[in-house]
């Protein structure tokens, strides 16, 4: 990190030596000596140029241009050198140094940050500011101050990258947000390892503004019925041990109260302040729907949500008050600030597909394995390009295949493994994805040349020519 300091305190004095010769031509300038007579000298001097785009005035930092968190960039307008688009960058981002000026002389430097995911775009001040006495630049010491002053370029390095990923995280969301916003219900389909479980979760957080007590999660499956979901009689053990039964409410009904009880409270707020709730069933096409929620196909319908949708449930007649939804109406119903998000497998062969009237009452989305790369960052960085490649060569194959189709085909999420193999791509091919593609081609005819031929796509092999 010293090493760090030392190069840009260098590149602090090349900057401000650079700007105000550009602005006097006085050779008597601080730092000319050191910085510019070199390239003046020998005909080379750059006074313009875009460093982030590769111009060749980024040459003449190149001695102390990089840095433990990257690459710092020279940015001179020939136009107006007093403006702040002369600036230095953090390589990729909107992180400057600009300078202040008096008269002809820059007096201090200060630290700003361009928002280019606004309309418009803008510049913000980060309220961080030094003069060039107080950085000691053009003396033979390393400040406190500019030791402060670099920590502080660092931690708007830091929150700058993590506005930029929430900015392409809520553009990738803002499509599902609005669907479900519309919808209330939805369902996110796709091939497997597409991320729809995760993506469901993500959904959750955001609309339940990262309130977890707003977030309910069940998975359905075979055994699954309107009594885990709704209402049922449970056994219990009466004193003596003797084994008595009582009403209990299932998963969906208790998250229901809750939501309504949160619904009433909020009745006066605004409509941004107001809670939502989000139920998640996960693999919802592995239940038996029309088992599992009864009556309630009518008052999950988007139409009917709150009093309107309100219905009587099977065990209605020994309800105590406190087990109702809402215990003045003496009714279930799904409050409006209740949304459903659910997920499946298209392909998934245990289970017949889902009734016309469930689908009816659900919005629909596909999630593709090409939408879902997202998840590959940060993860397996190293290895996103060459992963890229084998999954569309394998997925293009799939895709054409008379016998398969869009919906078999391999989703990112398989090659998160990587990280565990360490970029080993042959063990993620014979531990995962081999497995997967002979569980889809069992019992299919050609099956062995399909998948050979699926096998050398994903090991880069043209199928034409052998290379």
């Amino acid at each position: 990190m010293n090493e760090d300091y030392l190069n840009f305190k260098k590149l602090l004095e090349y900057f401000v030596a650079h700007l105000e010769w550009c602005v006097t031509r006085d050779e008597n300038n601080r730092g000319y000596n050191t910085y510019i007579s070199p390239y003046i000298l020998t005909n080379q001097f750059k006074y313009s140029g875009q460093g982030h785009k590769g111009d060749s005035i980024q040459n003449q930092i190149n001695e102390f241009d990089d840095y433990s968190e990257g690459l710092i960039y020279i940015n001179i307008n020939a136009q107006n050198y007093f403006a702040v688009n002369n600036y230095l960058n953090w390589e990729g981002t909107g992180v400057n140094v600009v300078a202040n000026w008096n008269n002809n002389q820059i007096v201090d430097l200060a630290l700003h940050e361009f928002i280019f995911w606004t309309t418009p775009n803008s510049r913000k001040n980060l309220n961080v500011t030094s003069t060039i006495d107080a950085l000691g630049l053009f003396t033979d010491t390393l400040s406190d101050n500019l030791i402060k002053f670099f920590n502080n370029f660092n931690i708007a390095l830091f929150n700058h990258r993590n506005s930029v990923s929430n900015f392409i995280r809520m553009t990738r969301l803002s499509s599902y947000l609005n669907l479900i916003e519309k919808s209330l219900n939805i369902v996110l389909s796709g091939a497997p390892g597409t991320g729809k479980t995760y993506l469901a979760k993500e959904l959750a957080i955001e609309i339940a503004k990262n309130n977890d007590s707003q977030i309910s999660f069940v998975q359905f499956h075979p055994s699954y019925d309107y009594t885990d979901f709704v209402e049922g009689l449970r056994p219990f053990k009466e004193q003596g041990n003797e084994v008595g039964f009582r009403l209990k409410n299932g998963i969906f009904k208790e998250f229901c109260k809750n939501a309504l009880i949160a619904f009433k409270e909020d009745a006066a707020k605004p409509e941004t302040e107001k809670r939502k709730f989000v139920f998640i069933i996960d693999e919802i096409n592995r239940g038996e729907l029309s088992k599992i929620f009864g009556e309630l196909f009518y008052s999950i319908d988007p139409g009917y949500r709150g009093e309107k949708g309100k219905v009587k449930t099977q065990y209605h007649n020994i309800n105590e008050p406190a087990d109702f939804v809402d215990s003045e109406t003496e009714s279930f119903y799904i409050p409006e600030n209740v949304y459903i998000i659910g997920t499946m497998n298209d392909i998934d062969r245990s289970v017949e597909s889902i009734d016309f009237a469930m689908r009816r009452r659900f919005a629909w989305l596909e999630v593709k394995p090409d939408d879902r790369t997202s998840m590959w960052d940060g993860q397996i960085d190293a290895f996103k390009d060459a992963a890229t490649i084998k999954m569309n060569a394998i997925n293009e194959l799939i895709k054409t295949d008379s016998s398969l189709g869009e919906h078999y085909q391999i989703g990112p999420a398989y090659f998160l493994k990587l990280k565990e193999y360490e970029g080993n791509f042959q063990q993620l091919w014979d531990n995962h994805i081999s497995i997967l593609l002979k569980e889809y081609l069992r019992g299919l005819p050609d099956a062995a040349t399909t998948f050979n031929n699926l096998e050398n796509a994903y090991n880069g092999i043209n199928q034409n020519n052998g290379q």
